[in-house]
């Protein structure tokens, strides 16, 4: 993509085909976080969905606020500050969600799910040790 800048990447897997969502696949990551391990290593809530002129300009904006972001039409782009797990949990993610049927009702973890996630004493010490390797 070649509005990308140096903080950016795309997120090139043989799934981001796939990961041009189709319109159902953007409904369920635009509600909340589907499962723990969505939370801990992609971030709370939904996942940061933009058109490609929103994209452009929150990225000219040198913003690092979103550690993903799902370009409609395009794919998913990835800030370098991410963890080095993002990719492997996007994999994951795409997996999981192209396996859904169409109408299938999802179940969401809540804030305060989430919250609880983030504030527990094991994922704290796994952020510190994650950070003391950067």
């Amino acid at each position: 993509m070649c509005f990308l800048y140096k903080c950016w990447y795309s997120f090139s897997v043989r799934l981001k085909d796939s990961l041009r969502l189709m319109v159902f696949l953007l409904i369920f990551i635009s509600y909340r976080s589907l499962y723990p391990d969505h939370v801990v290593f992609l971030g709370p809530g939904p996942m940061t969905l933009m058109s490609i002129e929103k994209a452009k300009k929150f990225i000219s904006s040198n913003n690092d606020r979103y550690k993903t972001i799902v370009i409609e039409n395009v794919g998913v782009i990835i800030h370098k500050t991410a963890s080095e797990n993002i990719d492997e949990m996007l994999h994951c993610l795409a997996n999981t969600l192209l396996r859904v049927p169409k109408n299938e009702k999802l179940y969401y973890l809540s804030e305060q799910d989430e919250l609880d996630l983030l504030n527990w004493d094991a994922e704290k010490y796994r952020q510190l040790i994650q950070k003391n390797r950067a």
